[in-house]
């Protein structure tokens, strides 16, 4: 009976310590998504690590890519808000295979190439549209 009251504690022993690492694990990880965010950069949920190569992340999408020299452009300017022009968006959102409104100079993040040609308003589509 002594040697089943030792193996139960510990058992819970080794609980509590997995239980404690994971919630340590859990706050650093909470702890460098907020910096990378304070930051002005963007945190890539899939990859878990802090980016300065993407316009935006999404979950349907993934990393909107920048060029090396649109990092550069971006990253003297990342917490100025008027330093990414319109025809930057438009630029790198049809790069990523992605459509570009016109009217409203709002790029669709979640395009797929089944919308070709399907969405209303003035848009311009990437070139995957025209293969």
């Amino acid at each position: 009976m002594k040697l089943l009251n030792t193996k139960k504690k510990k058992i819970l022993a080794a609980s509590f310590v997995v239980a404690v690492i994971w919630a340590g694990v859990e706050f650093w990880a909470k702890q460098q998504i907020e910096q990378c965010l304070e930051n002005a950069l963007i945190w890539d949920y899939d990859e878990n690590r802090c980016r300065d190569d993407c316009l935006k992340w999404g979950e349907g999408f993934g990393c909107i890519k920048l060029t090396a020299e649109e990092t550069a452009t971006i990253k003297e300017c990342r917490f100025k808000t008027d330093c990414i022009t319109n025809d930057m968006i438009r630029t790198i959102c049809l790069r990523n295979g992605k459509a570009y409104n016109e009217g409203n100079r709002n790029c669709r993040y979640d395009f797929k190439p089944e919308l070709c040609y399907k969405l209303s308003g003035t848009w311009t589509y990437p070139e995957l549209c025209d293969e």
